[in-house]
């Protein structure tokens, strides 16, 4: 989500402010009064060279006066000259300092030299000066807003609210600052005003039912976004947000629904068909998802990422012939795609076939070397076999620095320094896997073998005879041959 930022402060609009103020000349000396009129006549013809001289003699008469240095400002802004004008407003803030025209266009030209600091500065002196002054304030909160001084942003659109500002953009950004603080009710009260101000503000309604998905508040985030659609019906966006809402609401016949219709009266875009093939390989609707893909390749939509959903819709569906055909199809479009050879290698893996397994999960790390799924399938793979262990133990730590709540790349660790004889090790990075994947059965089996190995029998019995229970028959479906030999041992 994104804050709008108010356009408050138009340049041109300031220079217009400071004109009238400017051509009073009657506090000017007579001598440098004349320097000054030409100064003007120049600068109204665009002859800024000839109106920077003028304006420099008139300076020489009363280099004290404000309005003359703020004219030289002018001309440097406008020859795009902007640290020439920042030095000849510092100058006429010294004789006037509470001439609060000077800090705004300084902070305007802070803000253009992307100089946020002192730019806020200069706001924040505005408003030490008038701390009702509403431009200055919505000005400020912008730039809190691009610092990323969300606080401060915040308690700026605050104080606007207070002004009895009731721009529907001022209650939108300070809802969306206080959905960045983790403060949920209060961005729904806010931006529930947002509607009230202005019924037909498409982005509220969708902000505000993002609101709601956060607090797992999924049929208030479905009636957002309907009532969204009844402003702007044609909205794409809002009706893949409603589709996804009633998912996470659970149901999913509705979500369906919402897609398919949207293919219906939108087949001009293609990309629907992903977005509903997705949906379904969420669900594990694998004959849905195939029906849907074959569709999108015959009308020829971005095939390379047509082909590589059709070669995991068959990967999964455990069909490796159809998913080999497509995964090779993909690749021929995209041959740079880390993602495509990452799936080749694990179904080349799943054949058994060690040598493409590995040349392809290398050149997924060689594509993209921070692939944390194909740096752990490799050592993975490797721990498994047994061989190159250091470099397996490389490739795993650097997929945990990636991802360092990941299960399966601590039990790949694990597995690792098991293979090592580090048992302890082992241990610690297995139990570590279970904290993030509790039930995940072959870490539960890995941790039989560490416990095994460490001499606690029947501790590791009893994992296993667990495992058993809830139906599992072992990573290599060994594991009744591994419990009648462990009861054997000890003797059960």
């Amino acid at each position: 989500m994104k804050t709008y930022f108010l356009k408050f402060h138009v340049l041109i609009v300031f220079w217009l402010l400071l004109i009238p103020h400017l051509s009073r000349g009657e506090r000017i000396p007579p001598c440098g009064y004349a320097h000054f009129m030409m100064g003007v006549i120049y600068d109204r013809r665009g002859d800024l060279d000839n109106a920077f001289k003028e304006y420099t003699k008139a300076l020489e008469y009363d280099f004290q006066n404000p309005n003359l240095h703020i004219k030289l400002a002018l001309v440097y802004m406008k020859k795009n000259q902007l640290q020439e004008a920042v030095e000849e407003l510092k100058k006429a803030s010294q004789y006037a300092p509470d001439d609060v025209r000077i800090h705004f266009v300084l902070a305007l030209i802070y803000s253009s030299m992307k100089k946020y600091d002192l730019a806020s500065q200069e706001y924040e002196k505005i408003v030490e000066v008038d701390p009702h002054d509403i431009m200055a304030l919505a000005s400020l909160a912008d730039i809190y807003v691009l610092q990323e001084k969300t606080k401060e942003a915040i308690t700026a659109y605050e104080k606007l609210i207070k002004e009895n500002v009731k721009l529907p953009l001022i209650y939108f950004n300070l809802a969306i600052l206080y959905s960045k603080e983790n403060e949920i009710e209060k961005a729904i009260e806010t931006m529930s005003k947002v509607i009230e101000l202005n019924p037909r503000f498409v982005q509220a309604y969708i902000s505000l039912g993002i609101f709601y998905e956060m607090e797992k508040n999924f049929q208030k985030a479905v009636d957002s976004f309907q009532k969204g659609l009844e402003v702007k019906p044609e909205n794409v966006k809002l009706r893949k947000l409603l589709a996804e809402a009633y998912y996470k609401w659970g149901k999913v016949d509705k979500a369906e629904e919402v897609y398919r219709k949207l293919l219906e009266e939108f087949p001009d875009q293609k990309g629907l068909y992903l977005d509903l093939a997705y949906f379904y390989l969420r669900n594990k609707q694998i004959k849905k998802t195939l029906e849907v893909l074959s569709k999108a390749e015959k009308e020829g939509y971005n095939l390379s990422e047509v082909y590589f959903l059709l070669g995991y819709a068959h990967y999964k569906n455990k069909d490796n012939r159809q998913a080999l055909k497509y995964f090779q199809k993909a690749k021929e479009l995209k041959p740079d795609d880390s993602e495509v050879y990452f799936f080749l290698g694990a179904l080349y893996e799943d054949e058994e076939k060690w040598d493409l397994a590995e040349e392809n999960l290398k050149k997924a790390i060689q594509l993209n070397p921070d692939h944390a799924d194909a740096l752990n399938y490799l050592g993975y793979m490797y721990a498994v076999k047994g061989i190159k262990l250091g470099e397996a133990e490389k490739m795993i730590k650097k997929a945990l620095e990636v991802d360092p709540e990941n299960g399966a790349y601590w039990d790949s660790l694990g597995w690792v320094h098991y293979k090592q004889g580090l048992f302890i090790k082992a241990l610690e990075e297995v139990k570590k896997a279970l904290e993030y994947e509790k039930d995940d059965p072959v870490i539960k089996e890995h941790l039989g073998e560490i416990y095994y190995k460490l001499g606690n029998k029947s501790q590791a019995l009893k994992l296993w005879m667990n495992l058993l229970h809830e139906g599992f028959e072992g990573e290599n479906k060994d594991l009744k041959q591994k419990i009648k030999k462990l009861k054997e041992e000890i003797g059960n």
